[in-house]
C-alpha cells in the first residue's frame, strides 16, 4: 500500500544520532499510519511483575517520555497487559518522543547475559512542521524476554493522501541519557500496590530525581499536584525527601469504588512554591 525513498545519515557518539529524511507514495488510503515507530520489550519490573522468576525486572524500556510542547513532558510507565492495551495521547504539536530505560542498577535484573541496564533510550525528534496527530503506546502481552511487544508512534489525524508525495523529516537519539530536555525533575521509578481488603484501591510510589532537584533546600514545602477522572478519591498524598541523596518520593493511594469500570489515567507533578518543576506522572490505572 505504500512505496518511499529513505535517507539515513548516522553521526555516532555518546548520543548517537540518526537523521531521517522520507517521501513516501500511498497507494491507497490507510486509516491508521504509524510514523516514526520505536519498538522496545517489557516483561517485569519492580512493583509491577506477574511472573515467578528470580529476575524481579525485565525490560528494554520502562517507559513512554513524550514532550508535546516546551512545557508539557509526560511520562507513562509502561506495565504488563493480560491483553493488548492502546493508549492514545491527542496532542496538537509534538516536539518529542521517545521509550527510555531509566532503572539502570544491575543488581534489580540479576542478568549478565542480557544487560538490560545498557540498553540505550530511543528518543525522535521531529524536523520541520508534522501533520497533526496524536502519539500512540501499544502495548501488547508478553510472552517471554524474546520479542518485542511495546510500539509508540506518531500517528497523523488525516491520512496520506493516495499517489501524492508524503515527506517526513526527524532525527533518532540513542543515549543513556534519562531525560532530553524539560522541567528539572524526572521520574526515576514507579510502583503500584494493590490494597488486600480494598479491592478498588491502589498505592502508587513515585520516585523524582536529578541533580537540580536534590539542590532544593531540604526544609523547602514539596507538594504534588494531582490531576484525576471523575470519582477517584484520594486517600494519601504526601512526598517525602530521602534522607542520604535529597531525591523526592511521592506515595498517593487512590480509591475507586464509586467511579467506573476504567481504565483511568492519573496525572500527577510536584511543585516547589507552586512552581512546578517535576515533569508530569501519567499512569493508566486498571482497579
Amino acid at each position: 500500500s505504500v512505496a518511499g525513498a529513505y535517507t539515513f545519515v548516522f553521526t555516532p557518539g555518546d548520543d548517537t544520532v540518526v537523521t531521517v529524511q522520507a517521501t513516501l507514495f500511498f497507494r491507497r488510503r490507510v486509516a491508521n499510519v504509524g510514523l516514526s515507530p520505536l519498538a522496545s520489550m517489557f516483561r517485569s519490573a519492580e512493583g509491577r511483575c506477574q511472573w515467578a522468576s528470580s529476575k524481579s525486572e525485565a525490560h528494554d524500556s520502562d517507559g513512554l517520555l513524550l514532550a508535546p510542547d516546551l512545557a508539557t513532558w509526560l511520562w507513562r510507565p509502561l506495565g504488563s497487559v493480560p491483553r493488548p492495551r492502546i493508549t492514545d495521547f491527542p496532542v496538537e504539536t509534538i516536539r518529542g518522543f521517545g521509550l527510555l530505560q531509566r532503572d539502570r542498577v544491575l543488581y534489580k535484573y540479576g542478568d549478565d547475559e542480557a544487560h538490560y541496564e545498557n540498553c540505550p533510550n530511543g528518543w525522535v525528534e521531529p524536523r520541520g512542521l508534522w501533520p497533526q496527530g496524536k502519539l500512540r503506546l501499544l502495548e501488547l502481552p508478553a510472552m517471554d524476554a524474546h520479542g518485542d511487544n511495546i510500539v509508540a508512534s506518531w500517528l497523523p489525524l488525516q491520512p496520506p493522501e493516495p499517489g501524492k508525495p508524503f515527506d517526513i523529516d526527524y532525527r533518532l537519539h540513542w543515549t543513556t541519557s534519562p531525560t532530553f530536555g524539560g522541567p528539572k525533575g524526572w521520574v526515576k521509578v514507579s510502583r503500584e500496590t494493590f490494597q488486600d481488603k480494598a479491592t478498588r484501591s491502589s498505592k502508587f510510589m513515585v520516585d523524582f530525581d536529578s541533580a537540580d532537584l536534590r539542590a532544593i533546600p531540604a526544609d523547602a514545602k514539596v507538594t504534588a499536584e494531582l490531576s484525576l477522572p471523575p470519582g477517584i478519591v484520594v486517600i494519601e498524598n504526601s512526598v517525602s525527601r530521602d534522607e542520604i541523596n535529597q531525591s523526592c518520593h511521592l506515595t498517593l493511594l487512590v480509591d475507586a469504588s464509586h467511579a467506573g469500570a476504567g481504565p483511568f489515567e492519573l496525572r500527577a507533578w510536584l511543585t516547589a512554591g507552586m512552581i512546578p518543576f517535576t515533569e508530569t506522572w501519567a499512569c493508566t490505572w486498571q482497579p
